[in-house]
């Protein structure tokens, strides 16, 4: 099942649909065209993050003083965005292998279909967000009333529920959102794995070895594609994850607007994948077409 954007957006208010659904479709649309030339970037700041987060933390550790952790915070994400920019090859080796692995058995269970029966019985699946005892819930106070220097995390919670005053949310709407959101994500895993599972166990022995091993090599091949077409391996990437939140947003455009005609929109596995693969192959050729180098420069 695709990942209906309107159950998130309805939570707290109506009126959010359409602000959430229109996020949505120009975060899919930035991603699914612009990815190519972006992407080195956004791996950039997420070196930058990383380093400055693990420098405070070694800092914090130690116990230097505030002035000192400045300069710890800055050395670190300093480094973390050269090592993550000097790695960019080998995060798009790692990130294309893994896509082309995952693509192998994607065109079987387009070309062979699914069992038709899930293996999953949905309804009586325990939401993550009810898992949580109180007893855990304490233990995670606990730990978090531990201060870090100067500033204590009752300082950082009373600037929160000011924040949280002054735009009018409750910690009941925070709770509610939190809660649906891990349903929605829960619902849709089971209806796929359910369906992805059904499909595993209806191959013989020998095909699911040759399954394996075609998977193996296909990683293999994707690594080596990513290493030496970084930026090939981007565009295809980010148009695919462009192209699925765009297509949950028509889900969600659709479920808000005119639900009778939800009958007509990919859910199931196999046209799923259709839809996908040929949304993701068109998106690498705009990325192509719009960011590629002259050939006279």
């Amino acid at each position: 099942m695709m990942l209906n954007l309107l159950q998130l957006a309805t939570v707290t208010n109506s009126a959010s649909v359409p602000v959430t659904l229109a996020v949505s479709a120009m975060l899919g649309l930035f991603l699914y065209v612009m990815g190519r030339k972006l992407v080195k970037v956004a791996v950039g700041l997420c070196g930058l993050c990383i380093g400055a987060v693990l420098a405070f933390i070694g800092a914090n550790h130690l116990g230097v003083s505030s002035q000192v952790m400045l300069v710890w915070v800055i050395g670190g994400a300093v480094a973390g965005v050269l090592l993550a920019s000097l790695l960019f090859r080998f995060w798009m080796s790692v990130s294309l292998a893994g896509l082309v692995a995952l693509a192998v058995p994607a065109f079987s269970v387009i070309w062979q279909g699914t069992t038709a029966t899930p293996s999953t019985d949905l309804g009586s699946v325990t939401p993550p967000s009810k898992l949580v005892d109180d007893a855990t819930k304490d233990d995670l106070k606990k730990k978090s009333d531990i201060p870090v220097n100067q500033f204590s995390v009752d300082d950082v919670k009373k600037a929160a529920d000011k924040v949280k005053e002054s735009v009018g949310i409750d910690d009941d709407d925070i709770e509610r959102v939190r809660e649906t959101i891990m349903d929605v994500f829960q619902e849709a895993y089971d209806f796929q794995r359910s369906h992805i599972t059904g499909w595993w166990e209806s191959l013989p022995t020998d095909g699911q070895r040759n399954m394996t091993i075609t998977t193996a090599i296909a990683g293999l091949v994707g690594a080596l594609l990513g290493f030496m077409l970084p930026y090939f391996s981007a565009s295809v990437q980010t148009a695919l994850v462009g192209g699925a939140i765009l297509l949950s947003t028509v889900h969600g455009v659709v479920n808000a607007y005119a639900p009778a005609q939800a009958v007509w929109l990919p859910n199931e596995p196999r046209p799923l994948l259709i839809t996908l693969s040929l949304i993701t192959l068109v998106g690498v050729c705009i990325q192509w077409t719009l960011w590629r180098k002259a050939a006279d420069k």
